[in-house]
């Protein structure tokens, strides 16, 4: 969604946007080995799980989206 809403604000035409989002997706399948949750996650949500379980995962998913959205100019 968020990748639709900046390509909007810069103006972006759709096909591009969608294009954007497919390349964004592709590059996360090929980082992280799957866009499912329980594919990254497969012993799944439990009471008893510590919260900090997908820390790690999820800094590394925050900063490859940035590197997306912020690419950079070097």
């Amino acid at each position: 969604m968020f990748i639709g809403i900046q390509g909007r604000e810069k103006g972006l035409e759709p096909e591009d946007i969608v294009n954007k989002f497919n390349n964004f997706a592709e590059g996360f399948e090929d980082e992280f080995g799957s866009l499912n949750c329980r594919d990254l996650r497969p012993e799944g949500f439990k009471p008893d799980n510590p919260p900090h379980l997908c820390e790690e995962i999820t800094k590394k998913a925050i900063m490859f989206t940035l590197n997306i959205l912020i690419p950079s100019s070097n």
